[in-house]
């Protein structure tokens, strides 16, 4: 009874993304020139900046030593110091900021329904930036943590937008039906194709490897792992985990979205955000 049947894949307001929201993120600092192709920066395993209440520091971490990433390995790898400081600046390195970011995610359709023709649409919910935002609430907003939700529907949606090279579409059940444009020129060709290299290279040399590298075609995919909030009776995290993917990575037919809820951390489930949690290919 506490389970009901509906539709998970486009109903509610969805699921904590975690670090599939990344390639959006990427794609919006490099349309906002905050990075270009060659920006490498410092991503130290966590980034300390001062709480403006405590005055004591306040850290955000990574689940790995990256080194110094460009924006395809950061993509590639997941690396979360990467996204802090291109979405919320450390240091004199000036970020998107919030307000910038949720425009983006609301360019690629995140703050509104697909209008997919089934019944019984949701749609995810995105934070109010208001007098108490934080810096640190910048920085989990860019790996798609914090007040922040949606549904799988919209994610096929907006990751297409990526494969599509900035085509929004209106997803239709009906085979037959004609296409309808939502929006198309989201962001200039040359920077969502960085980011689709990006998400090829995640699949080549990075979090998807083990898996989608064995498909027949090519395939160019995001991983993550989100916090439920809740934990288990032993101290553990619920977790939320995510793959989307497209292919033929040249020439897109098909996207993917797998959500895997209420993972116990440290279980096998899908291909995790950074983390070496695997599938077998079936």
């Amino acid at each position: 009874p506490s389970d009901p049947l509906f539709n998970r894949a486009m109903s509610g307001i969805g699921f904590p993304t975690g670090s599939i929201i990344k390639p959006i993120v990427a794609l919006a600092a490099l349309q906002e020139g905050v990075i270009t192709e060659s920006t490498v920066l410092d991503t130290p395993l966590e980034l300390c900046v001062k709480n403006i209440y405590t005055k004591e520091p306040e850290c955000f971490s990574d689940h790995a030593y990256h080194g110094s990433a460009d924006v395809k390995k950061a993509i590639a790898e997941s690396v979360n110091p990467f996204f802090y400081k291109i979405g919320g600046g450390f240091e004199g390195f000036k970020g998107l900021g919030p307000v910038k970011i949720i425009e983006y995610f609301s360019k690629f359709g995140l703050s509104s329904v697909t209008g997919i023709d089934l019944p019984g649409e949701g749609k995810g919910i995105l934070p109010e930036i208001d007098k108490n935002w934080r810096l640190g609430d910048t920085y989990h907003l860019a790996i798609g943590q914090g007040p922040f939700a949606m549904t799988p529907l919209q994610m096929a949606s907006a990751i297409a937008a990526i494969a599509n090279k900035g085509k929004l579409m209106e997803p239709q059940m009906m085979k037959s039906a004609q296409p309808r444009i939502v929006a198309q020129g989201l962001a200039d060709e040359k920077n969502i194709e960085l980011v689709r290299e990006g998400m090829r290279q995640t699949v080549t040399a990075g979090s998807a490897t083990g898996w989608l590298d064995r498909l027949p075609v090519k395939a160019a995919a995001k991983t993550g792992t989100a916090q439920t909030g809740r934990k288990t009776s032993d101290g553990k995290d619920y977790l939320y985990s995510w793959t989307v993917a497209f292919a033929p990575y040249d020439n897109p037919e098909i996207v993917l979205v797998v959500v895997v809820e209420n993972i116990k951390e440290g279980q096998v489930a899908a291909l995790g955000g950074g983390e070496a949690q695997q599938i077998p290919a079936v």
